[in-house]
């Protein structure tokens, strides 16, 4: 049976990175009928928190993105010292100031291991057992095999095990080794920086005479000016995401775009299910995917646009915007590409929204613009209050002052909504009632003509 895992720090929110690794390893899970492993590393004490850890979960959960099991290296630290004994035992390993270090050379000579000359590692100024000192470390070549980048090879160096402290604390290295083979991972999919520890892992799990899993470490995320994706590059957290009004659906479509592409079909619009069905391992790409938060808005307003009009409604009030019904999401569900703006598009409902003199009259002079609204008022005052009835009441007026629709409705617009772009006119007077229109009417009017007053 597929076994997979995500294993996440809790030391910060779930980022958008590592909810695409969650996502695809979700996704070969379910399309195996396998299980869906969250392992928390945990050994970070003065960085880890509960409250970064229900992020993760909280965020996973709304993702859609349930898991099987759920485990926290802090409550396995007497698993990781047997496996460490095994390791003294064969002398590939020593105790070192209370710590465990491991010794890379030995390792490679018991296992017959081929390397190449000795080279000196990049200076380790995070460890304070290597603190200013070089690493012993040793080029292997093919040690492994990756599903999607082929053949592994890399440096294998001195490397810390378990840190001092009562109870010693397992290191990275040490912890996935042991975990993986316990909680029977037989497929490593997680991100590519994660490649160049991969080699000391497979040694450790040859001296331990445990499995091998399949390794695939996917392409990074870039930003637009393709580095790495960070907060320069805007919001990276997949709560961030959600506070701003986005979908699940559109993050979980997005996400799974980045870097991978069902093979034949050029479909966009791809839901959980859909997702699960489609996907497979050798469509994964090799190449770092980019991120446009443009396409992800796209992606959402499209997504907004799928909902019913009830469904919308509801996310919507349970986003935050209480006061919105029905027929007012109604007319705008094709604006929008993210919740947070529906106040933008909802607010004049509820409120007068400012607006000055000059937005009012636009390109018309004031006597013109005044006119208009007189004669809106008048004729309005005797309409029906229906969408439809006051289009017609609206264009026939239009035709009887020898102006285009779009010239008439502007200054009535603008009394109405405030704003020169808004949801559609005829329907946002219904809505808003006969009553409030007409008194929204006579306060434009007043605006023009103490103006035209003081003028005169």
């Amino acid at each position: 049976m597929v076994r997979v895992r995500l294993a996440p720090s809790p030391t910060g929110k779930l980022h958008l990175g590592t909810a695409r690794t969650a996502l695809f390893n979700f996704l070969f899970a379910r399309k195996n009928k396998g299980a869906f492993i969250l392992r928390f590393e945990d050994t970070d004490e003065t960085r880890s928190t509960k409250e970064y850890e229900e992020d993760i979960k909280a965020s996973l959960k709304w993702l859609g993105l349930y898991w099987d099991e759920e485990y926290h290296q802090m409550e396995r630290l007497a698993r990781y010292q047997e496996y460490v004994e095994k390791l003294i035992a064969q002398g590939v390993a020593e105790k070192f100031k209370g710590a465990v270090i491991f010794r890379a050379k030995k390792a490679l000579d018991k296992l017959g291991i081929e390397y190449k000359a000795k080279v000196k590692a990049v200076k380790n100024k995070s460890d304070e057992l290597q603190k200013d000192k070089d690493l012993n470390a040793y080029l292997v070549e093919n040690i492994g095999r990756d599903l999607l980048h082929g053949p592994i090879k890399g440096l294998v160096s001195d490397s810390v095990l378990l840190r001092s402290g009562n109870p010693p604390i397992p290191t990275f290295h040490l912890a996935v080794v042991v975990d993986d083979y316990e909680m029977k991972i037989n497929y490593v999919i997680r991100g590519e920086d994660h490649l160049p520890n991969t080699p000391l892992h497979i040694v450790l799990q040859r001296l331990l005479s445990i499995p091998t899993p399949f390794y695939v470490h996917l392409p990074l995320i870039l930003g637009p000016d393709k580095t790495k994706l960070s907060k320069r590059h805007g919001a990276v957290a997949v709560s961030d995401y959600k506070k701003a009004g986005y979908l699940p659906e559109a993050i979980v479509n997005y996400l799974a775009l980045l870097g991978w592409s069902e093979k034949g079909k050029d479909k966009e619009i791809l839901d959980l299910k859909e997702l699960i069905k489609a996907f497979k391992l050798e469509d994964l790409q090799k190449s770092p995917a980019v991120f446009f938060k443009e396409k992800l808005d796209w992606l959402n307003g499209e997504w907004i646009r799928q909902l019913s009009v009830k469904e919308l409604t509801a996310r919507i009030l349970d986003f935050g915007y209480k006061k919105v019904d029905e027929r007012m999401i109604s007319i705008i569900q094709k604006r929008l590409k993210r919740l947070d703006e529906v106040p933008y598009w909802t607010d004049f409902f509820f409120q007068n929204i400012p607006y000055k003199k000059e937005l009012l009259k636009g390109e018309l002079e004031e006597k013109q613009a005044l006119e208009i609204l007189k004669l809106a008022l008048a004729r309005f005052s005797k309409t029906q209050w229906k969408s439809d009835k006051i289009k017609i009441e609206a264009t026939s007026l239009a035709q009887e002052v020898n102006l285009k629709p779009k010239d008439l409705l502007y200054p009535i617009r603008i009394a109405i909504t405030g704003r020169s772009v808004s949801p559609p006119l005829f329907e946002s007077m219904e809505i808003l009632g006969k009553d409030e229109t007409l008194k929204r009417l006579e306060k434009a009017m007043i605006m023009l003509k103490n103006s035209s007053i003081r003028k005169d």
